[in-house]
């Protein structure tokens, strides 16, 4: 599962792309069975989309749905941070979160930022287990696949400075405990996010793509 989301995040595969279970497995050298069983998985996560006579493909992005994820990961945001507080009131004695933050102003080898974009799911992530609520936890852990696409695939949108100056204002809230304060840091991460034109981005990564 994790070699088709890596495949995607590189740009083998596209939004609305046909999965082929056979060339698939050719590629990556095993056998269906376990191909199969991934695509499953990926499509009860909302990743692949199986639609009659038409086969699975990968999900459709565009700036609309960016949006409405963006939506939606703001309230398991909340949601989670509510959770936790009430269970652990005084957070800013949680290094792991501080720790994550810390991480992202240490540059190393690779693309720096696609790996802003990895310490930033897990910064929810480890918000979402921290809540205890394990509805919270599979909706999360559904929404951030799709999120690692997105942030794959429009990185290029904003700069590193940016991301972390919302992530450090997040944390900030978080610390202090201030419910609102976290409204309004996530509302500007959002708008970081959303300031990309996705359907641009992707016709320009198919051209690309096209031209090789």
């Amino acid at each position: 599962m994790e070699a088709i989301i890596d495949a995607a995040t590189r740009g083998v595969f596209m939004p609305g792309d046909r999965l082929v279970e056979a060339e698939i497995a050719r590629d990556l050298k095993i056998s269906r069975v376990p191909v199969r069983e991934a695509l499953r998985l990926l499509e009860s996560r909302g990743i692949v989309v199986n639609t009659p006579y038409k086969g699975m493909r990968f999900l459709q992005l565009n700036n609309a749905r960016l949006h409405a994820m963006l939506k939606v990961r703001k309230a398991i945001t909340l949601a989670a941070a509510r959770e936790a507080l009430m269970k652990w009131p005084d957070l800013s004695h949680e290094t792991r979160f501080r720790r994550i933050v810390g991480q992202m102003r240490m540059r190393g080898p690779g693309s720096y930022h696609y790996r802003l974009c990895l310490l930033d799911i897990m910064f929810t992530k480890e918000l979402v287990r921290l809540s205890g609520n394990p509805v919270l936890v599979d909706v999360w852990r559904a929404l951030a696949q799709q999120m690692q696409v997105i942030h794959a695939m429009t990185w290029s949108a904003w700069e590193p400075e940016d991301m972390i100056m919302c992530m450090e204002a997040i944390l900030a809230a978080l610390e202090s405990a201030d419910l609102q304060a976290l409204d309004l840091a996530y509302d500007r991460y959002a708008a970081l996010l959303s300031s990309c034109n996705i359907d641009e981005i992707l016709a320009r990564r198919r051209d690309e793509k096209g031209s090789i």
